[in-house]
């Protein structure tokens, strides 16, 4: 029961983070959850291509964090990549647009921006309970990386399509 699960969370002191992706939760029951604890969301936006890639090599191996993919072969279905960025752009549009009625606090990062010290600041500042005042014990260095250092599969889809990894930039939305 996610309403349970938030209720306890919140009762406890300190500054907890969730990450959800699409279809943790129905969107109705997200857009409730949102409306009821008025969380503060930090939408990391990450190319569509790495991101598809990503899921299509975690979904393959059952390794979904800390294990390289490097070596693991996929397919890119055109039409199956078509969807996966329609479907995960309307979770993000609608996820933004049920927190900005909200009136939830919102910070809008691209994946890249967890490489920028004065970005992964901003987002520590942003997730900061009230009184904290330690920042120099706060890491700015980036903590994610890519599990695939290579991008082959990205480059053998995009010379197959001609397309750029410019033209799967997530942007962020003007709502």
């Amino acid at each position: 029961n996610a309403q349970r699960t938030l209720r306890s969370i919140s009762r406890l002191p300190g500054v907890h983070v969730i990450k959800i992706f699409p279809q943790h939760f129905t969107d109705p029951l997200l857009h409730s959850l949102i409306a009821e604890f008025k969380p503060h969301i930090i939408f990391l936006r990450r190319n569509h291509l790495d991101r598809f890639v990503s899921h299509k090599k975690a979904n393959a191996t059952g390794n979904w964090h800390t294990s390289s993919t490097s070596d693991v072969e996929i397919d890119l279905n055109p039409t199956e990549f078509d969807r996966f960025i329609k479907n995960y752009s309307k979770f993000y549009e609608d996820a933004l647009r049920c927190a900005t009625a909200s009136g939830c606090a919102i910070l809008d990062l691209e994946f890249k921006d967890l490489h920028n010290p004065e970005k992964v600041r901003q987002m520590q500042q942003f997730a900061q309970f009230d009184g904290f005042s330690d920042w120099d014990k706060l890491v700015v260095a980036p903590t994610t990386r890519k599990q695939d250092s290579s991008n082959k599969v990205q480059e053998e889809f995009l010379a197959k399509t001609g397309k750029t990894y410019a033209d799967f930039e997530f942007a962020k939305s003007s709502l």
